[in-house]
């Protein structure tokens, strides 16, 4: 919607090739019993070079495949589909 200018999206200075801001696609994929805490996450070097470490801010963040695996593995997320 930042291109379209009749949209509440729209942003003048966006272009194509130098967007100013992006969507995330996200899916839900199962629960957790318990969150996982910032200071959980700290005391794990695995998640040393995480953005949620590095840069903490609230937003969307990237998280990779190895990542989740180590934040499924410490949370033990309940199957949803149950």
């Amino acid at each position: 919607t930042q291109f379209d200018p009749a949209s509440d999206g729209y942003d003048p200075r966006s272009t194509r090739e130098m967007p100013r801001w992006y969507q995330a696609d996200i899916q839900f994929a199962c629960l957790y019993p318990q969150p996982l805490t910032l200071k959980q996450i700290k005391h794990h070097p695995e998640f040393a070079d995480m953005e949620l470490v590095v840069r903490p801010r609230l937003s969307v963040q990237k998280v990779s495949e190895r990542q989740l695996q180590l934040i499924r593995q410490i949370s033990q997320p309940v199957d949803a589909t149950a």
